[in-house]
């Protein structure tokens, strides 16, 4: 008896195609806006999911944060609908808080829960996912010394 291919039922993988380090980040919707509209002396990119388990933990270490430090920051999220006040709730006063489908965010990043550092160009100045302290903090160096490199 001949075996049928199995390999015919198998998805093909497909790789994305993000932007990596040293590349500029598209200046993609946000929210009314585009995401170059937060820029300033440069930004910190932060992309999460409920739908993740390894989030929480990251939204975790973000709030945690954000109580003893400043950082200008975007935080997309990809939530049900009703979840957004509590992110608004939790984050607004740190950072700015978009809803964004995944979908969306799979052209621009390679997973969640991811942290990207911009230079206040769009360049990618650091790209990681996180879920503690430790691997969120090469990104938050690299985006710290960008923003005190155009203090005045």
């Amino acid at each position: 008896m001949e075996h049928v291919d199995y390999r015919k039922f198998l998805k093909k993988v497909q790789k994305r195609v993000v932007p990596e380090i040293g590349e500029l980040l598209p200046n993609f919707t946000v929210g009314t806006g585009k995401l170059y509209d937060f820029l300033r002396n440069g930004l910190l990119v932060i992309v999460v999911s409920t739908r993740c388990a390894p989030c929480q933990d990251a939204l975790a270490v973000l709030y945690d944060y954000f109580q003893m430090h400043a950082v200008n920051t975007v935080i997309l999220v990809d939530t049900l609908e009703d979840n957004m006040p509590l992110f608004y709730e939790a984050f607004s006063v740190h950072a700015e808080v978009f809803y964004m489908e995944t979908e969306d965010w799979k052209k621009h990043f390679a997973g969640v829960p991811w942290a990207t550092a911009l230079d206040r160009s769009g360049v990618i100045l650091q790209s990681a996912p996180f879920n503690s302290l430790s691997t969120l903090m090469p990104v938050l160096d690299s985006i710290e010394k960008e923003m005190i490199r155009y203090d005045v």
